[in-house]
């Protein structure tokens, strides 16, 4: 995709399926972030369509879900 699409992406925040690194859903999902450029992912306690947990299982868990989004999309700059 082409710089204008990576500029639209970037103006979107998203929710990703999955907990872990690893995850089909979720990787799937971070293929599409990464595609597009998206601006920044936000993390879901419970999927209102099932009643599940989605990505928050614990304090450690979240922790690491979250560096791994670094990893894997880059840090977002610091807030102005």
């Amino acid at each position: 995709m082409g710089n204008e699409s990576q500029e639209i992406g970037r103006r979107f925040m998203v929710g990703v399926r999955g907990a872990t690194a690893g995850d089909p859903a979720l990787e799937e999902d971070l293929d599409a972030c990464a595609r597009v450029g998206v601006g920044g992912v936000i993390l879901f306690d419970r999927d209102v369509r099932t009643s599940g947990a989605r990505n928050v299982h614990s304090k450690g868990q979240v922790a690491d879900l979250v560096a791994y989004l670094r990893e894997r999309l880059g840090v977002a700059p610091e807030p102005f």
